[in-house]
């Protein structure tokens, strides 16, 4: 996981209604539709009680964060509360507060999970699923298509196995080239692609990488279409005036982990019922 600043997450709670609304305009669908798409759960009823609990270990709480994830989460009908306390203090009192699941976040990982069932959902997971469906409504059609994923860590890696899933060509690219290769291995249809100068042979990108600024218009055609979760952004400005670049820090991620969670719950449910 990257570590956020107050920087990348500032604006959201004030823009998220307004950059909902824009994100449907341009790609037809809102934040939630798309991460709904992203866990194949169209249907799933929404209202989970829900905790956000403040982490200090590492370099600390980050500003904003935890009130940026309510916000996200009521945003998509959760009935979200911020912990008073932190840590395992704050895990104690969103259960004795009646949470069903708990949202947390350190240096390294950021993590949703349920209280009374084994559920969970880890952010790059989420954050990959959910711009690779993004970066699907973005596509004339899937099935076959070349898409170049940039980066080959755990949201690459998830897209990669999405869009093998959905019958598409994962290529891989990566600068430690070992890694892509090891997770090219591992997933079905997936290639490497080792030479970062051929990105413009590609239509579809998805940049998961932590590399700011390195898209720049020779890499892009007006056929290129770019659905970017790393940060820092990848898409250099010129980019984005040229070309549709789906975007954002924090807010696909946070709701495709809710709606991965409550897919898993009611799973576990419809099992419990047909034993």
């Amino acid at each position: 996981m990257t570590r956020l600043n107050t920087i990348d997450i500032d604006r959201i709670s004030c823009d998220l209604q307004k950059n909902d609304l824009q994100w449907q305009r341009t790609f037809g669908h809102t934040l939630e539709e798309i991460a709904r798409k992203a866990v194949n759960a169209p249907h799933l009823n929404i209202g989970l009680r829900t905790a956000t609990v403040p982490v200090t270990c590492g370099l600390g709480i980050i500003g904003g964060f935890n009130e940026a994830v309510r916000d996200i989460l009521e945003h998509c009908g959760a009935d979200v509360f911020i912990t008073k306390k932190t840590d395992v203090a704050g895990i104690q009192e969103a259960y004795i507060n009646g949470a069903e699941l708990i949202f947390m976040a350190d240096d390294d990982v950021c993590a949703a999970f349920s209280v009374h069932g084994n559920v969970t959902s880890d952010n790059g997971y989420a954050t990959g699923i959910g711009f690779a469906a993004a970066l699907e409504i973005m596509m004339e059609r899937v099935e076959k298509e070349e898409v170049l994923i940039l980066g080959s860590g755990p949201v690459g890696a998830a897209a990669a196995q999405y869009f093998s899933k959905k019958g598409a060509v994962p290529v891989l690219c990566d600068i430690d080239e070992a890694k892509a290769c090891r997770v090219a291995a591992s997933i079905k249809n997936a290639r490497v692609e080792r030479d970062r100068n051929h990105i413009r042979n590609y239509r579809y990108l998805l940049d998961a990488t932590t590399s700011g600024d390195f898209i720049r218009s020779c890499d892009v055609t007006e056929q290129t279409r770019i659905s970017a979760p790393g940060i820092p952004l990848g898409v250099s400005k010129e980019v984005m005036d040229q070309v549709p670049v789906f975007h954002n820090p924090l807010e696909l991620g946070i709701m495709t982990m809710y709606f991965d969670c409550m897919k898993q719950l009611q799973e576990t449910a419809s099992g419990r019922r047909q034993l």
